[in-house]
């Protein structure tokens, strides 16, 4: 099966928008555009894979 994603650059996968804020921040951060993708997917993976914290307070398991 091929890879489709072979040769496909980052101006192709995101709309001119959100290339010129991800160029904006790059340049900001001082990283070069791709660095910034990088740390941007990082960033999104991580919080998405977080386990959460349970809610409410916890309570003793108790024996009857």
């Amino acid at each position: 099966m091929p890879n489709e994603c072979d040769g496909m650059e980052l101006e192709d996968l995101v709309d001119s928008e959100d290339l010129e804020l991800l160029i904006r921040e790059a340049e900001r951060r001082g990283l070069s555009l791709t660095e910034m993708a990088k740390y941007g997917l990082q960033q999104e993976l991580a919080s998405r894979t977080m386990p959460k914290s349970m809610k409410g307070t916890i309570q003793a398991f108790r024996r009857r």
